[in-house]
């Protein structure tokens, strides 16, 4: 995106549009919303998630950013074409 940015094709970028894009790219690789909001620390309000779970959801982020890193790698084991100029 910021590469995008520099070369005037999207006007700005910002953090916001970095976290929206991985979270779009995200679910496309199969993670799952709930792990997505808990990677990117969503804050929950309901009174159990803020007062009784304490569970850290380690496990289920690993296997969610596991996901999102098979996803990547399919993306770079892709052929690049040359676009002509």
């Amino acid at each position: 995106m910021w590469r995008q940015r520099q070369r005037d094709v999207i006007p700005f970028v910002t953090n916001r549009d970095l976290r929206r894009t991985w979270k779009t790219l995200a679910g496309k690789a199969g993670v799952p919303k709930e792990i997505r909001d808990r990677i990117q620390n969503h804050a929950f309000q309901d009174v159990s998630s803020k007062s009784y779970d304490r569970w850290s959801y380690m496990p289920e982020k690993r296997t969610g950013m596991e996901k999102w890193n098979a996803f990547l790698e399919r993306l770079l084991a892709k052929p690049t074409t040359m676009i002509a100029a």
